[in-house]
């Protein structure tokens, strides 16, 4: 029979062992953690180069960074804004979704009443 000295000795080291595992891997977690908080990081400061690119040199538009609140209907620009990006598409969205300018597009399109060149479009904006 074993004695109890070496038994404890046997499942010390088995926790030792234990431990250095769990240490292993709490540091692989935390690097692997810090990493994904740098493309966080990378990802907020991108999307602020992007509103400030898109508010032009006058801050004419007001851009919002995604929200996965609601993804059936995603943001729409305001139909005043200069330089507005198309949004989505999705059933039952308006062309009063669009910017200004666009909305003056889809006009002129519809009106011709057949396709038209880009210098035909051109023309009659």
């Amino acid at each position: 029979m074993a004695s109890l000295i070496g038994l404890l000795e046997v499942r010390e080291r088995e926790a030792v062992q234990r431990v250095e595992v769990l240490r292993a891997e709490a540091e692989r977690v935390l690097a692997e953690l810090r990493d994904a908080e740098l493309d966080r990081e990378r990802f907020a400061v991108a999307w602020e180069a992007v509103v400030e690119v898109l508010a032009g040199p006058c801050g004419a538009e007001s851009v919002d960074a995604p929200s996965s609140e609601d993804p059936e209907s995603p943001p729409l620009p305001s139909p005043s804004s200069v330089g507005s990006v198309v949004p989505p598409w999705w059933e039952g969205l308006e062309v009063s979704a669009l910017s200004l300018e666009y909305q003056r597009v889809v006009s002129v399109l519809a009106a011709a009443g057949t396709s038209l060149a880009c210098k035909g479009l051109a023309s009659r904006l």
